[in-house]
């Protein structure tokens, strides 16, 4: 995949887990868990899981499971960001925690698709 390929497939990305932000926020009290990390990990794995399938290509447990992995990854690094970080317009962080898991599963979206690259070369 070349590089402005994966450029379209991250704005995609951004585009993506935005729209997913607000759909979780209109139905994230019908979720059945009581916390807020574990129904945004379950909205956002779910969006992982399908973008796996067009991203890494491997097979379908390896796409469900890097899938997952980076859903928890994201949201506990956003989590963990937006504790740390609190800018005046954001008193309760929820933005900030919106832009962090972006950023993140971002980031991990390209350390993925590097490893499987490099693994894919090197046999």
């Amino acid at each position: 995949m070349n590089l402005l390929k994966r450029i379209l497939l991250y704005i995609i990305l951004i585009l993506g887990y935005y729209f997913s932000t607000f759909i979780y926020f209109k139905i994230g009290s019908q979720l059945p868990f009581k916390e807020i990390f574990w129904n945004a990990f379950l909205i956002f794995s779910i969006m992982d899981i399908l973008v796996a399938f067009f991203f890494i290509k491997i097979n379908p447990i390896t796409n469900i499971l890097v899938g997952i992995l980076i859903a928890y990854l994201s949201l506990l690094l956003a989590f963990k960001f937006s504790d740390f970080y609190y800018p005046p317009s954001d008193p309760y962080g929820i933005n900030t925690a919106i832009i962090g898991n972006i950023l993140f599963s971002i980031i991990n979206w390209e350390i993925a698709y590097q490893i499987k690259k490099k693994a894919i070369n090197r046999f």
